[in-house]
């Protein structure tokens, strides 16, 4: 293949990526506001001349996962591309991937291969020392955080109404959901180091 179409395939990865971060970013921002707008007992804001209450939260991070799920998706058909150049390619689209301006790619480790993982069965383990690990933990957390957050009530008597425990099953699934997805981009991108 001519170099004109690698560098178009990689720059097309690195906008992918790019696109991946930004959305990770706004969800951190989002719920970093939902958690701030809680904390000082705000229950809505203002956007514009439209006001939006917290409890819709959830619904903000479902359209997020949405996202984060086709973008994985693109993400993944740019990996098979270059994956199709060879070794060569793979490792200067890693290479440029791990050095690029997307926040959440830069400075990443490959994931590597365990077969003897939990129950018998093998698993990707992230490096202890890999950024993109660290980072999307610490957003998983907050998005948990941010659910319950966004879902007490207010009043401290409506408050012992509530299923607190179905609220946090809501938040854990929902970090659940976008944790698996962001694992199939990271498990993508380490295939290009092989």
């Amino acid at each position: 293949m001519d170099p004109d179409s690698i560098k178009l395939q990689i720059d097309g990865l690195l906008h992918v990526c790019k696109w991946i971060s930004g959305l990770l970013l706004g969800g951190v921002g989002i719920s970093l506001a939902v958690v701030v707008l809680r904390l000082t007992n705000q229950v809505e804001f203002t956007a514009g001349q439209v006001k939006l209450r917290l409890a819709y939260f959830p619904y903000v991070v479902g359209a997020f996962t949405i996202a984060h799920a086709f973008l994985t998706w693109v993400f993944a058909q740019q990996v098979e591309t270059i994956l199709a150049n060879g070794r060569t390619v793979s490792r200067n689209a890693w290479n440029s991937l791990t050095t690029s301006e997307a926040f959440l790619f830069f400075n990443m480790k490959p994931r590597v291969w365990n077969p003897h993982g939990p129950f018998g069965l093998g698993t990707y383990v992230a490096s202890a020392i890999d950024a993109a690990f660290w980072a999307t933990s610490a957003f998983a957390a907050l998005l948990i955080i941010a659910v319950i957050a966004s879902l007490i009530p207010a009043s401290k008597q409506k408050r012992r109404e509530i299923d607190f425990l179905g609220i946090t099953a809501l938040g854990c699934t929902l970090a659940s959901v976008n944790w698996v997805i962001g694992s199939r981009w990271a498990i993508q991108a380490s295939a290009l180091f092989k």
